[in-house]
């Protein structure tokens, strides 16, 4: 089900990142937004929009796990891997399948 960028904080702390207090807190948010920001510089500005309101579910994870990598090794930054570059990618472009059927 496909929900709003960036993913809540509590998103985060269920992937196991400890919210051992307000720095904390304030890092791992900002991790979340860092993170939304490199997935949507990924795709169209129309996308990126309509995204920040009804993100893909693949993309929600990506951004999380993205914030979390920085939460547990924070002198790293926060990043996207080329594949999680590619996946969200994927997720902007239609599949030939869904083209098909829509043009059916």
């Amino acid at each position: 089900m496909p929900s709003a960028l960036p993913p809540t904080l509590a998103e985060l702390v269920e992937l196991g990142v400890k919210d051992d207090g307000n720095d904390a807190a304030i890092r791992a948010e900002s991790a979340l937004a860092d993170a939304t920001e490199l997935a949507l510089a990924e795709v169209p500005e129309r996308t990126a929009q309509t995204w920040a309101t009804t993100a893909p579910e693949l993309v929600r994870l990506i951004v999380i796990h993205a914030a979390r990598r920085h939460t547990v090794a924070p002198s790293r930054g926060v990043y996207l891997t080329d594949h999680e570059r590619e996946l969200v990618r994927r997720a902007h472009t239609p599949t030939r399948a869904s083209l098909s059927a829509s043009r059916s």
